[in-house]
């Protein structure tokens, strides 16, 4: 039985981290850019769409 319960706690702490890790990703695009990350953001994107026309 302690095996059982050590695996529990093993699987929750694999999802908390999964959890943070996931908030982290979510987390860059609901906070404001600044000027310049905006303007890199925006030359990445044309730089995209001009591979995708050429």
């Amino acid at each position: 039985s302690d095996k059982k319960e050590k695996s529990t706690s093993e699987i929750s702490k694999e999802q908390k981290k999964e959890e943070e890790q996931e908030k982290e990703e979510i987390k860059p695009k609901i906070e404001p850019l600044s000027l310049e990350e905006l303007l890199e953001k925006n030359k990445l994107e044309l730089q995209a769409q001009t591979k995708v026309i050429n």
